[in-house]
């Protein structure tokens, strides 16, 4: 079993392949794109929903979207 990095460990061999700059950032970008991004169990609702829409004749794309829209 592979071990986990932690962001920690990730931002510094960023920072030393050249990749990043400065490990702050690196860890602050984590951050955002971790409280950007749907969970898996969110995509499932999302893609049931959309399958429902689908088979019920409904074709509201825009109604969908503001369901599962991150706030």
């Amino acid at each position: 079993m592979k071990n986990k990095e932690t962001l920690e460990e990730a931002s510094k061999r960023a920072v030393k392949s050249g990749l990043f700059k400065d490990e702050t950032l690196f860890i602050a970008g984590a951050k955002w794109q971790q409280q950007n991004s749907y969970s898996e169990e969110d995509m499932k609702i999302a893609f049931e929903t959309g399958r429902n829409f689908q088979l019920t004749g409904e074709n509201n794309f825009n109604e969908l979207i503001e369901q599962f829209k991150k706030k």
